[in-house]
């Protein structure tokens, strides 16, 4: 008898919990809806807003659009007989791409893994940092 209690009594409490879980998924399904639409109304207002004059804001993101829009490294403004780092670079571009790709890709790894070094090394060591050494100061580093 007391065990038939018992699982009636979970059986009744399982129940309670998939009811009430049901309700709180239909509560925050509705919250998340609210948000949504509240998140795109304050969207629509700030652009609505920037692009009803604005003007200010619109020179500044011209200024960093045409930034942006500028390119980096343009090959066609080398001569194909330049014997400079960045000629014979532009060259290689132009020659083959893929190439190029890598090594720019490649150099850009190697700075910025050497930049991570001696940054992490800075922090570690504060005044004892000697830069670009090996072993560093107190030798808690690798």
């Amino acid at each position: 008898m007391k065990g038939k209690i018992e699982s009636v009594f979970l059986l009744f409490l399982t129940c309670v919990v998939v009811c009430y879980s049901f309700e709180m998924q239909a509560k925050s399904q509705k919250m998340l809806q609210y948000s949504r639409h509240q998140f795109t109304c304050t969207i629509r207002t700030q652009h609505l807003k920037s692009s009803n004059g604005d003007n200010e804001n619109d020179d500044s993101n011209k200024i960093i659009d045409e930034f942006l829009d500028k390119p980096f490294f343009d090959p066609e403004d080398y001569d194909e007989n330049d014997d400079s780092f960045l000629g014979r670079f532009a060259n290689l571009v132009r020659d083959d791409y893929e190439t190029a790709e890598f090594l720019y890709v490649g150099a850009v790894f190697i700075f910025l893994v050497i930049l991570t070094q001696e940054v992490l090394r800075m922090q570690l060591y504060g005044d004892g940092y000697i830069p670009f050494s090996s072993g560093g100061g107190s030798g808690k580093l690798f």
